[in-house]
């Protein structure tokens, strides 16, 4: 399973949970929102939402995924890393 953050650059959330992924040793990757903005665009239509940090869950045997949407799948970092941990490991 990949982990896939939707960031921008001087988003204090982001980099923090961007911070408390490496401090678990949860590997993912950033998307910053500006730089892939056509997959970003889709992640919005799909959640009705343009919050960051989202999170993009994506199972690489079926390539589909799961979204997270700050304030409406989790409320902070400690609730997106247990959610991320639930489907990782």
């Amino acid at each position: 399973m990949d982990v896939i953050i939707f960031s921008l650059t001087d988003c204090g959330h982001c980099q923090d949970l961007k911070n408390r992924l490496a401090n678990e040793k949860i590997p993912f990757k950033d998307f910053e929102i500006n730089k892939h903005k056509s997959f970003w665009d889709d992640i919005v239509k799909q959640t009705g939402s343009d919050y960051v940090p989202t999170i993009y869950l994506k199972d690489d045997k079926t390539k589909t995924g799961r979204i997270l949407v700050p304030l409406k799948d989790f409320n902070n970092g400690d609730d997106a890393i247990k959610i991320i941990k639930k489907y990782t490991l």
